[in-house]
């Protein structure tokens, strides 16, 4: 399963942000996001945001979107 830090990436591009975006928040470089994003893929079985939202939310692992 993906760590803390990997959820809150998560949660990043389940708003919708873009690997650049997420990386400035973060304060990291956009390779490292990428990275981040492959693992959780990894971790959930997954090929696609979408996908990884939805069995995230599924599994518990994240709360309702914000509005």
């Amino acid at each position: 399963m993906p760590t803390i830090l990997l959820i809150d990436d998560h949660a990043m591009f389940r708003e919708g942000l873009r690997n650049a975006d997420i990386a400035q928040r973060l304060s990291t470089t956009e390779r490292t996001v990428k990275a981040h994003i492959s693992a959780i893929f990894a971790g959930l079985e997954v090929n696609s945001r979408i996908q990884a939202v939805i069995v995230a939310r599924r599994a518990g692992l994240l709360g309702r979107r914000p509005r």
